[in-house]
């Protein structure tokens, strides 16, 4: 049997593999556990700097399993609710996360597959990659941060439009309003989400993090809570060896080799 999710770490990046091609990535209660464990450790390895999701064959994700859907007894409701929380702890670390976390979309993302690009850090596509909510087509809400992220991304409006019509939009589409920042050949993706997290991998980490915090905060603080917090973490960032590197390399003219530190 293949291993639902597959982890590699190259140059200091992380590359987490959705593994269930047969199913389009769909994400089983065993995957979501093998997600969620993979991004804590992660999070706590300091050898990984940033991490990429992406999926194997056609798809990103196609979001829950509908096939185990239709197997659900109506009469489990705790443990299906324990279950829907269980795996909203994905989203809730993914906005957490002191490292800068990639989606390498490279084929279709729909309902929860979309929701969970949608909370990662920035979201880079294929050109074949295809999104939707598509929670509206099986008749059931929005899950796994998709209203919050998605509203946050690409405007209340338009997340209304996606959420509550449930259409499919390209890879191009998906780019103009801001839902992917870059879009690649299909044989290019990968590389492409490599190069880009190396220079998170590469970078100033704790500024990074400290910048995630403020962003967090942002979403929804006042904007005097964000200024004493912005505040409180410049004078962290000040005191770092990466801070001084930076403004070392700056004068003699050279780029920074930053340690995290």
């Amino acid at each position: 049997m293949n291993d639902i999710l597959t982890q590699s770490v190259m140059d200091r990046v992380a590359t987490l593999t959705l593994n269930r091609p047969e199913s389009r990535n769909a994400l089983s209660p065993d995957m979501r556990d093998r997600l969620l464990d993979s991004l804590k450790a992660c999070a706590d390895n300091p050898d990984v700097g940033a991490i990429v999701i992406t999926g194997n064959g056609k798809a990103f994700c196609s979001g829950g399993d509908i096939k185990r859907m239709a197997d659900i007894d109506p009469v489990g409701k705790a443990e299906r609710l324990a279950s829907l929380k269980q795996a909203h702890l994905i989203p809730g670390l993914l906005a957490a996360m002191p490292k800068v976390v990639i989606a390498a979309i490279n084929g279709s993302a729909m309902g929860a597959g979309l929701a969970l690009a949608c909370a990662c850090d920035l979201r880079i596509a294929s050109t074949t990659a295809r999104f939707g909510t598509s929670f509206i087509n099986i008749a059931v809400a929005s899950d796994f941060g998709a209203s919050w992220n998605l509203s946050r991304i690409v405007g209340n409006a338009k997340a209304r439009e996606l959420l509550l019509m449930g259409d499919a939009i390209d890879a191009a589409e998906a780019r103009t309003m801001g839902l992917v920042s870059r879009i690649f050949e299909p044989g290019d993706l990968a590389r492409e989400a490599q190069r880009l997290a190396l220079r998170f991998a590469n970078g100033p980490r704790i500024a990074q993090a400290l910048l995630k915090k403020n962003l967090a905060v942002a979403a929804t603080g006042s904007l005097n809570t964000l200024l004493d917090l912005e505040a409180e973490h410049q004078m962290v960032a000040f005191y770092t060896e990466d801070h001084r590197e930076a403004v070392n390399a700056f004068l003699e003219k050279r780029a920074p080799v930053f340690r995290g530190h």
